[in-house]
């Protein structure tokens, strides 16, 4: 045991040390013990664990926290154990749940309009777009996110929309035009997100 690890199941280095099996269960979320004592089972009989896993974990305050493992098989005193590694992985799981959840606020916004919408990074890049406008270029979102949105394009409807693009990154102010791509007018409203 070392710090990390104090800090991660909220008790001191000598309490872990002078655990019992039964005391460092109870440690593991109630969801995931019964996985965790099979596995713990199956290596007694002499099946190697995962390398690699992800559990819940519970601090002494009684929060829950989301571990990542490792485990190898080591000689300990002439005899063989497992050693496990664990990184806290809480944060980084809130972060992505946060993001998940403002990326489907944002999808909900964006498809609210009967608009082909999408955003572009200062590049020119694909961050998002709705659902009219992926099916307008008869693709998925993850064929062409990250990718230039000019690049897609005829190279005239590419050159027209690019030269108002880069006219909307200079000035900061919208830029409205119209333009014909495959004999279908467009009327292009291009709108800058500024940060306030």
């Amino acid at each position: 045991a070392n710090q990390a690890i104090t800090e991660m199941f909220g008790h001191r280095v000598n309490e872990l040390e002078t655990m019992s099996s039964e005391e460092f269960l109870a440690l593991v979320h109630p969801d995931e013990r019964e996985i965790l004592q099979a596995r713990l089972e199956n290596w007694e009989k002499g099946v190697q664990p995962p390398e690699r896993y992800t559990l819940k974990v519970l601090h002494r305050s009684g929060e829950v926290r989301i571990v990542e493992a490792r485990t190898v098989a080591i000689e300990l005193q002439g005899s063989v154990a497992l050693m496990t590694s664990c990184i806290d992985l809480t944060a980084i799981k809130k972060v992505e749940a946060e993001l998940e959840e403002s990326e489907k606020i944002q999808r909900l916004i964006l498809n609210a309009s009967d608009a082909l919408v999408f955003l572009l990074d200062m590049k020119g890049r694909l961050i998002s777009g709705n659902d009219k406008f992926f099916k307008h270029m008869k693709c998925e979102v993850s064929e062409i996110r990250g990718k230039n949105v000019f690049d897609l394009l005829p190279e005239e409807s590419a050159r027209t929309r690019q030269s108002a693009f880069e006219e909307v990154r200079k000035k900061k102010k919208p830029v409205v035009f119209v333009d014909m791509r495959d004999d279908i007018w467009f009327e292009n409203s291009l709108y800058p997100i500024l940060d306030t």
